[in-house]
């Protein structure tokens, strides 16, 4: 039976032939039909836009353009992304995750937001937006193909013809403006103070409580990265716990992660208001355009809440001249009267704890301490009822998130450093596909945010993941012993966990106990750079409870980090 291809006329006596024709000259693949629709509406669908961009340039004549982009880091590319963006009408969404290539790169593929088909998550009752959907119904050919490389480096691969729609900056995705597009959105100065003056005491411990270490990181490093991720951020001014300039200036510079000249450290006061107000005088010098409003945060309250909060918190603050957060009380708060009896019990429905971070008008806030009272200054605790009394400004208060808590007993060391493990990544480093990988990943999953394989490490990894399970399959352990120094000597900023996964039997030649002493040398040498590195012997001739069991124990290496069982050996 003749076949007539559709877009040439041409005529073949045999399907196959015709089939041939389809893949070399109109690179098409009609054996298997994706969700990649031409947008010129002539039926074809594919798997992979490049099938596509393939079609319109043979089958259609519509040239593409390219072009090739190279940005000294990641962060570089999102802001040329998102000037670009605001600029042109055009917006970009990612289509999948980051992915981990063999040879250590990451490659990640943005699509034009205006691709595919609306679908309503509604019941049925909400009418579409005035504005319409923004799905143009097929796909448009424009998309970025971004690779971070090893080196930190990130190439772009641009595709910047679009078909299908026009350039609508109605329907453009930096309009939508949500989390941290929200935040880029600020334009005006921000500047934030982070007073630490916890000694100690509740913990029942001599050290301070912003040097307390979270999986060998100080506590206050936490909180200024946290804040230095905030887009906005000019100045951050660190207040060291009087009489210990000197090592919070060491531990900052031997821990943190600092942006240049953001961050300034100073010697607090004896008292929380006192050390505010000196940090006020501070950036009233030292800030060559004045902020308008300014970010006070605890220093040992290592997290803060979502992008989307934080916005909303700015803009209260740029309103109504103050904002802070709230959060359920889980307790009752009494009273005592003055023999110690109970004497007012509080309904905790009517009332809320008060956190940081707060948000004050610079000139608010200025004006608060400029009028403040000794008493209140030496003994006051809560800066929102500071600046209510002295400069007549009522504060908005907002909801926030039930993480924001303060280190103050020791059990908050356990929960922020479980926190800390629950945010973080771990790469798995391996060329074969293993019958136990996909339970190890799944088991993995259960506690941190992302499990992702890759092929080949590199350092640039070290920029994505803070966990790494390496997996061996030839016969001799002593390569792992060489392999464990992954870092190459330097120490790292943060705590890197590392398993180590043997799948082979020990050979009989090898010197067991001589091979566990090399180890152990070698894993209590690591930690001085950061590292955690355990050796973990799984046979793969273990049944599928052994297996989800094998999976268990390298999670729990993982997340819990035992500084003190670095290059220990464990067998499955």
């Amino acid at each position: 039976m003749e076949a007539e291809c559709k877009f040439c006329s041409k005529i073949f006596k045999k399907k196959k032939n015709l089939y041939e024709h389809l893949r070399k000259t109109h690179k098409i693949n009609p054996n298997i039909s994706g969700k990649v629709e031409c947008p010129l509406n002539c039926g074809n669908k594919f798997r992979l836009h490049v099938e596509l961009r393939n079609h319109l340039e043979v089958s259609h004549k519509h040239p593409i353009q390219q072009e090739i982009h190279e940005f000294a880091d990641f962060e570089s590319f999102q802001l040329w992304k998102t000037k670009y963006e605001e600029t042109t009408g055009y917006g970009y969404t990612r289509r999948i995750s980051e992915k981990a290539l063999a040879n250590g790169d990451i490659k990640s593929h943005f699509i034009c937001h205006r691709s595919g088909i609306h679908k309503s998550g509604s019941t049925g009752q909400r009418k579409l937006k005035k504005i319409g959907s923004n799905k143009i119904g097929t796909t448009c050919p424009s998309t970025l193909e971004v690779t971070r490389i090893s080196s930190g480096k990130v190439k772009v691969v641009f595709y910047k013809t679009h078909i299908g729609h026009k350039a609508d900056p109605e329907h453009a995705v930096v309009h939508k403006q949500k989390g941290f597009k929200r935040l880029e959105s600020i334009r005006f100065g921000v500047c934030a103070i982070l007073p630490t003056i916890g000694k100690g005491e509740l913990i029942g411990i001599d050290t301070p409580v912003p040097y307390i270490s979270i999986h060998q990181k100080p506590l206050i490093c936490y909180a200024i990265e946290a804040i230095l991720k905030l887009p906005f951020i000019q100045k951050v001014v660190v207040l060291a716990p009087s009489g210990s300039l000197h090592k919070m200036l060491n531990v900052l510079r031997e821990n943190c992660s600092l942006q240049g000249q953001k961050v300034m450290v100073a010697e607090g006061a004896e008292t929380i208001h006192e050390s505010i107000k000196s940090a006020l005088k501070i950036l009233q010098t030292c800030c060559e355009t004045q902020p308008e409003v300014v970010i006070v945060h605890d220093g040992t309250r290592p997290f803060l809440p979502s992008d989307e909060i934080m916005f909303n918190l700015i803009m209260a603050s740029k309103e109504h001249g103050a904002s802070g957060f709230t959060c359920p009380l889980n307790a009752v708060m009494v009273s005592a009267d003055e023999s110690a009896f109970l004497d007012i019990c509080f309904d905790r429905n009517e009332y809320v704890a008060c956190e940081t971070p707060q948000a004050f008008q610079l000139e608010v806030l200025s004006k608060a301490y400029e009028s403040i009272s000794t008493n209140d200054l030496e003994h006051g605790t809560e800066c929102l009822k500071i600046v209510r009394d002295y400069a007549g400004i009522k504060p908005k208060l907002l909801p926030s998130t039930s993480h924001l808590w303060k280190v103050t007993h020791r059990k908050d060391i356990f929960s922020t450093a479980a926190l800390v493990k629950e945010n973080q990544s771990v790469a798995i480093i391996t060329v074969s596909t293993l019958e136990f990988l996909p339970s190890l990943k799944k088991t993995l999953l259960k506690s941190f945010k992302s499990v992702h394989v890759a092929g080949i490490f590199t350092p640039g990894l070290f920029d994505l993941y803070q966990n790494f399970v390496f997996i061996y399959e030839h016969n001799n352990p002593y390569d792992i012993i060489e392999n464990m120094n992954i870092c190459n000597g330097k120490k790292l900023k943060f705590l890197c966990t590392v398993v180590h996964i043997f799948t082979k039997d020990f050979d009989d030649t090898i010197n067991f106990v001589e091979f566990q002493k090399h180890a152990s040398t070698t894993g209590r040498k690591l930690t001085k750079s950061n590292i955690v590195s355990y050796i973990f012997a799984w046979s793969q001739t273990d049944s599928t409870e052994k297996v989800d069991h094998s999976s268990e124990t390298v999670r729990s290496l993982l997340f819990d980090s035992n500084v003190n069982l670095s290059g220990t050996i464990f067998f499955s």
